[in-house]
């Protein structure tokens, strides 16, 4: 009597499991499909953002050589699109605790501001161009503070090469232009370098990447 009780119980009980182990797989399978779903959205979306990050590059990259083509032929002016940097080699040098520029400085900023104005009206350069970063350098001697200080008047001193007609008169700009290179360039304390004496300052341009639009 006890083997027939235990044996309908079961009997009763086999379609409940049977039922939650069907519910459980099914589980299992929409987990695995949606997983699979999301891994190939999140893939379609990390192409598409390398694929436009790739594009970026070479329009940033295109926009540099533009600027390095139209001064190939300078003697003194240097473009590197590796590092988007343009410097000025010796002509860029400062005296050491002095925060003035050669005299042939000048001449160059010159031959050097018209080009970049050019870029940055440029299609690519109004996407992508954000601003020309000029950084100030100076050595390690002396005192953080005064270093620091020295630095920023060296950039400021660029700064003023490119607008200023009474201390670069090699430069003829319209009102127009004097507001373009104030949108354009910013002059910054940059960093403190040892252990040469006096260090070569470079004018560097950054490029704005906050869209991918």
């Amino acid at each position: 009597m006890s083997r027939r009780h235990n044996k309908g119980k079961t009997e009763g009980e086999k379609p409940f499991w049977i039922s939650y182990a069907d519910l459980m797989t099914g589980m299992m399978v929409l987990f695995l499909i949606t997983m699979a779903t999301m891994m190939v959205i999140i893939t379609r979306k990390v192409r598409h953002v390398q694929a436009k990050e790739v594009i970026r590059s070479q329009q940033i990259k295109h926009i540099c050589q533009s600027i390095q083509k139209s001064l190939s032929t300078d003697p003194v002016v240097h473009v590197d699109c590796q590092d988007n940097r343009i410097s000025f080699g010796e002509v860029g040098r400062f005296a050491h605790n002095d925060y003035h520029l050669p005299p042939q400085a000048g001449p160059a900023l010159a031959r050097l501001l018209p080009v970049v104005l050019h870029a940055a009206d440029d299609p690519l350069g109004r996407r992508w161009m954000k601003q020309v970063i000029i950084e100030g350098y100076t050595d390690t001697d002396g005192s953080y503070l005064y270093n620091l200080h020295l630095s920023l008047e060296r950039s400021e001193w660029v700064m003023c090469l490119l607008l200023d007609a009474r201390l670069n008169r090699n430069i003829s700009l319209s009102q127009q232009e004097i507001q373009q290179v104030k949108n354009c360039f910013l002059p910054v304390v940059c960093r403190l370098m040892a252990p040469a004496p006096r260090r070569v300052p470079a004018v560097a341009w950054s490029l704005n990447s906050s869209s991918m639009g």
